[in-house]
């Protein structure tokens, strides 16, 4: 994969090959850097072909309920207006990233957001999804 964005928070990068984009979060949620760099892909005019997304929460330290305005309102908006169908989200173990997640996944109903414990799991998903 290559890395098409960075700052302290966050790291998106993007498979020409498989058209996968993925944010890999780490630290501790920095609210302001997170949203810089969601608002960078917004902002940025070039479509990448992108269907599916795989979030990787494992290494983020925190939860990200202050953000879940931005998420509903902006964010996965957005994405659905690209025409991505999925959100592959792989968790770390904290009890507040797991709720936060759950209400995200029942508060968007146009892009499919589905949890994992690790990587290959979360992109067998998207293959199978891509495939149909």
């Amino acid at each position: 994969m290559d890395l098409i964005f960075e700052n302290k928070s966050v790291k998106f990068y993007f498979n020409n090959e498989t058209k996968i984009f993925k944010a890999s979060f780490f630290g501790v949620v920095n609210i302001q850097l997170i949203t810089e760099a969601f608002e960078f892909i917004i902002s940025n005019p070039s479509d990448l072909g992108t269907k599916a997304v795989i979030t990787d929460l494992t290494k983020l330290k925190g939860t990200f309920t202050m953000l879940m305005d931005y998420f509903e309102d902006n964010l996965y908006p957005y994405l659905n207006s690209k025409g991505i169908i999925c959100d592959a989200i792989v968790l770390n173990k904290d009890i507040f990233t797991k709720f936060s997640v759950k209400k995200l996944e029942n508060a968007i109903d146009y892009i499919q957001i589905k949890t994992f414990t690790d990587e290959d799991e979360a992109l067998a998903w998207i293959k199978l999804l891509l495939e149909k």
